[in-house]
């Protein structure tokens, strides 16, 4: 076996992946497969890539959506370091955000792109630690060796290393490590995707000498539609006004040496001017509007500012960027954020992607806890638009997912038609996993039918859930679903209950991020419980459950949002693959496909689970139109393990049946 692998005994399915890997590396092009989870992905995608780069002199970058996934791949790197790494050769680790690693306490409260902005300006003139390591380290690699060593078990904690490396910066010695030693480079997913960063990190590295390997690849598209797009609150427009007030003063001051104060003050007055007058339109458009989603776009905005006191076209535009630019270097002396900061960067986008269809840009209004929100947001339509530089340029991408439909992601992110794939049979056995689906009609929760049958469909729940050994996880398909069934089944349950951390506008906020992990690790404590989530939440991607879940109840069809954004990526995929069905597929079914097959993988991690999954909803069953039969979309390994009950008595005696 020509592979790196470190343990006693290869699966045939594991086999199968690395022969398909080693033919893409032996002819260069790139790889896509789809396995299941528990297979052993990861060491068999490792074995396959690291020894093929050390014989050709390239390096592996492995890339993961999150860095909580990677303590895998580095697992698995250290058992291949040890079994086949002679006299310490093989030398691999891993890097986070640079703010994350940063030694000066001053800046840890800081907004990410202000951090990045003040680092850029300033390490040279106020950071002791990079100072040191331009000194020292810079000139002398060697000095990393002493420090780091090839123990790649030093990564495992990259905040302890971060300690370690102590007088030097941390994250530019890591990187300089990384790349002068490594063979093996563990990343997030922003360090490929975004150009920004991209170009910061790899700018001693090639990248036609890279094996690029995406974990979890079915993240991609949102991944690279969200690092193309950008959103602000309008109230931005009177934060900036108020910012250069405040600052104005010292702007004069500082700029009075090129040339007269009057000009200054004009210069100044005309930025404010336009800002003030983008602030009314907007402020109008939204006063007069019949949706929560508004359409606009510098055309528009122009034609209506010339009824303002300040016309708005590129080149005011332009002349405002320059003046709010310098601002916002003025404010982030002494502040920790900038507005003026945030909206040069929106400003600029804006000015880009004029005339550009990969690109919409609209008003979007919320209302969170009885309170109206508007945010300006400028989005990416096409998911393959950062993709292109990593196809064209890199060794080969390889990637991997147990959610991946191969063909949609290929056309999605545009990868060429040479391109090798595989999709890998399961290896556990229907004894390990029962799927059942139950798709009556009234099994019905769209917009139209959420609201009817509700105390039948709760009497159903209720006794699948109660039928249940062990824990269950059920995965609503929206909020609204979730806040009409959940009151219902709570006081008729045998089991302890946990529910999701609320609420939606507080996803991405720190308190709610461990009032997640909080019930989360509760949970996982129980052997009797039930945990109520939603399909487009967090517990349903990148959560282990390892032993400690028994069942998924997956309650209807989670259909994505109606919106906007929605409508002009299904008109932009009709237009892309002239196909109107096809892109009404990738918009609404697609994405609830894999949160269904999501839920559906959680309980079964390794060979000792065993598991009941109830896909409970009409849409799981065959259907008439030829993208609507769910079922036949399944997986190979999830397709063959189904069975169909249309009696809800007998879907009961399947789930008591069940030996777990």
């Amino acid at each position: 076996m020509n592979y790196w692998f470190p343990y006693k005994d290869v699966r045939k399915y594991q086999e199968q992946m690395m022969d398909l890997i080693q033919k893409s590396l032996v002819e260069k092009k790139h790889c896509l497969i789809r396995a299941p989870t528990g297979l052993g992905k990861t060491v068999s995608v490792l074995s396959s890539t690291l020894k093929f780069a050390k014989e050709n002199n390239l390096k592996v970058i492995y890339l993961t959506n999150k860095t909580t996934g990677q303590t895998q791949p580095l697992k698995e790197f250290q058992e291949i370091q040890k079994k086949f790494s002679k006299d310490n050769k093989l030398f691999g680790g891993r890097i986070i955000s640079k703010k994350d690693l940063c030694l000066l306490k001053e800046v840890k409260d800081l907004e990410s792109e202000t951090f990045y902005t003040i680092c850029e300006r300033n390490k040279d003139k106020i950071c002791k630690f990079y100072k040191n390591y331009k000194k020292h380290v810079l000139k002398n690699n060697e000095i990393l060796k002493k420090i780091i060593g090839s123990d790649v078990s030093k990564f495992m904690d990259i905040f302890a290393l971060r300690d370690d490396i102590e007088k030097h910066c941390p994250y530019y010695s890591i990187k300089k490590y990384l790349q002068v030693y490594a063979d093996f480079i563990l990343l997030d997913y922003n360090y490929m995707l975004s150009p920004f960063i991209r170009k910061g990190f790899f700018d001693a590295i090639d990248l036609s000498k890279c094996i690029v390997i995406f974990d979890e690849c079915h993240s991609l598209p949102n991944k690279c539609q969200e690092l193309s797009s950008i959103k602000v609150s309008t109230n931005i427009f009177l934060a900036c006004i108020d910012e250069m007030n405040d600052y104005r003063k010292k702007y004069i001051e500082e700029k009075v040496s090129e040339r007269n104060e009057k000009d200054i003050e004009q210069e100044i007055d005309e930025t404010i001017g336009l800002v003030a007058s983008f602030d009314k339109i907007i402020c109008d458009i939204i006063a007069n509007r019949r949706k929560n989603e508004i359409s606009f776009d510098l055309k528009k905005i122009t034609e209506l500012s010339k009824k303002e006191d300040y016309m708005i076209d590129k080149s005011e535009i332009k002349n405002s960027i320059e003046v709010l630019s310098y601002f916002s270097s003025l404010i982030l002396e002494d502040k920790k954020k900038s507005r003026c900061f945030s909206l040069v960067n929106f400003l600029k986008l804006l000015l880009d992607v004029q005339e550009d269809e990969k690109f919409i840009q609209f008003i979007e209004i919320k209302k969170i806890n009885e309170k109206r929100y508007s945010y300006l947001n400028i989005h990416c339509l096409d998911p393959s638009y950062l993709f292109k530089d990593v196809l064209e340029n890199s060794y080969n991408v390889i990637g991997f997912s147990g959610t991946l439909f191969l063909e949609e992601f290929k056309k999605l992110m545009n990868f060429p038609e040479d391109t090798m794939s595989a999709d890998i049979e399961s290896p556990f056995t229907k004894d390990q996993r029962k799927v059942l689906i139950f798709p009556k009609d009234y099994a019905n929760f769209t917009l139209k039918t959420r609201n009817e049958n509700v105390d039948l469909k709760s009497n159903q729940m209720i006794k699948m859930i109660n039928s249940m050994k062990g824990n269950v996880l059920v995965v609503f398909p929206s909020t609204d679903v979730f806040n009409i069934y959940v009151p219902k089944l709570k006081d008729k349950l045998n089991k302890v209950i946990y529910l999701r951390p609320f609420s939606d506008d507080y996803l991405d906020s720190d308190d709610y991020r461990i009032q997640r992990d909080d019930i989360l690790n509760s949970f996982k404590k129980e052997d009797n419980a039930v945990l109520f989530s939603i399909a487009f939440g967090s517990y349903n991607e990148g959560v282990d459950f390892i032993g400690c879940l028994q069942n998924v109840i997956v309650v209807g069809f989670p259909y994505p949002g109606i919106t906007y954004k929605r409508k002009c990526l299904e008109d932009f995929f009709a237009k892309k693959f002239n196909d109107k069905d096809y892109a009404k597929f990738l918009t609404s079914m697609l994405p609830g496909l894999e949160k269904s097959i999501q839920s559906a993988g959680r309980p079964i991690r390794s060979f000792e689970d065993k598991a009941v999954v109830v896909f409970y909803g009409k849409q799981f069953g065959p259907g008439i139109w030829k993208y609507h039969k769910f079922i036949n979309l399944f997986p190979i390994d999830l397709k063959e393990h189904c069975i169909i009950t249309t009696e809800f008595s007998d879907l009961i005696k399947e789930i008591e049946s069940f030996k777990y």
